[in-house]
């Protein structure tokens, strides 16, 4: 595998099928504190585009997911 950013987007898609929103914010976590190391790897040519793209496609989607989970048993709850 080229580049030195370890995510394992397998994994972390078999951690939030669980549903709950715990796994979905520790999945968002792990992502979001290596987001520079990820851009920086990108640049420097040690991460693959497309793996860039679907670690990012994973973010958004995680991101979604917790934003939605917080309007509904939040904000829609006042």
């Amino acid at each position: 595998m080229k580049g030195k950013v370890m995510i394992d987007l397998e994994a972390m898609k078999t951690k939030i099928s669980d549903g709950k929103i715990d796994s979905y914010v520790e999945s968002y976590l792990v992502i979001s504190d290596k987001l520079d190391t990820l851009e920086n790897e990108l640049r420097q040519g040690n991460l693959e585009a497309e793996k860039n793209d679907e670690i990012l496609e994973m973010y958004d989607y995680l991101m979604e997911k917790i934003a939605n989970y917080y309007i509904e048993n939040h904000y829609m709850k006042k």
